[in-house]
């Protein structure tokens, strides 16, 4: 049993950089399916060993496998390949993971990635608009004029500008203003406007942000959704006095979740720890980085948990 007995059901598309066996053999090697293609053959001579034809076996496992060797082979060069005409050849892939790679490469021609920000399918389009090698004017017009999927991926490309993300912060769609409101660009006017959002997932995203001004955040910490609070307690930029606020939170989830925070001032997790459930709260606060050496030892030695204990010992 070797890799050419598969070649024949691949089909290639066109002439790549490297030798189709060559490729396959580094592919098999380097994943899973390696031991996919053994049981293959295992099962082929074990069946030879009862007088039976192996091919009775194979039949359409064979060519079914090798659809998916294809699909993982086109992916990968779709991923890391560099030469245009691969590119272009995968670009018409049936595979649409193959498509959605070719779309995040850097290296795929901008003709290509304009033709892939119109197609049908969201993920394809999403990942050609975010894409830094789509040229500025398209990405421009794709921010503000292009479908709800094309201004969504525009949010990710690293040529964004604040203008675009003002215009997103405005945008119909949910969706858009989600990604507006999670930009490194998004400046503290934006963050403050959206901030204010009626849908509560973008307020959950600013709370997320670490750009978000403090006002906001001091509005965002009594918001009466569940995920804009716990947005607020991850936030890697927490205020002393969000974070202050926040332990008192009746939901133990918001506690659970700001004693993990690394940016939770040591008063604040000391706090935390005086609370007798759920364990989680204080397992957290012991586990953190920022936990004074005190209170770690208080929960070390007189903590009623051996969670609690072991977390304290851990640090």
């Amino acid at each position: 049993m070797t890799l050419r007995r598969f070649l024949p059901h691949f089909d290639w598309p066109g002439p790549y950089t490297i030798d189709n066996l060559d490729y396959l053999t580094v592919l098999l090697v380097a994943s899973p399916v390696a031991e996919k293609l053994a049981s293959f053959a295992r099962g082929a001579e074990e069946q030879t060993a009862r007088d039976r034809d192996p091919q009775e076996l194979l039949g359409d496992g064979e060519q079914t496998f090798a659809e998916h060797l294809r699909s993982l082979a086109e992916a990968l060069l779709a991923t890391a390949g560099t030469d245009e005409h691969t590119l272009r050849v995968l670009a018409e892939s049936r595979f649409i993971t193959v498509r959605t790679y070719v779309a995040k490469n850097r290296a795929t021609p901008a003709d290509v990635l304009l033709d892939l920000a119109y197609s049908p399918y969201a993920i394809i389009s999403k990942a050609a608009t975010g894409n830094p090698a789509l040229p500025q004017e398209h990405l421009e017009t794709l921010a503000v004029l292009g479908s709800d999927w094309q201004r969504m991926g525009a949010m990710f490309n690293p040529n964004l500008t604040q203008q675009m993300v003002q215009a997103a912060a405005r945008d119909q769609a949910p969706g858009v203003r989600c990604r507006a409101a999670q930009s490194a660009m998004a400046g503290p006017g934006v963050l403050t406007v959206l901030a204010a959002d009626p849908e509560p997932l973008v307020r959950a995203c600013v709370a997320q942000n670490p750009a978000a001004p403090e006002p906001a955040l001091t509005a965002l910490m009594r918001d009466d959704c569940l995920d804009v609070r716990l947005g607020a307690a991850g936030n890697p930029a927490l205020p002393p006095v969000v974070a202050a606020w926040l332990a008192t939170d009746p939901e133990p989830r918001v506690r659970a979740r700001l004693a993990v925070n690394p940016a939770c001032p040591p008063a604040t997790l000391t706090a935390l720890t005086h609370y007798r459930q759920p364990v989680q709260i204080r397992q957290n606060a012991a586990m953190n980085p920022r936990c004074p050496e005190d209170t770690r030892i208080r929960l070390r030695t007189t903590d009623r948990s051996p969670y609690v204990r072991q977390a304290a010992r851990a640090r």
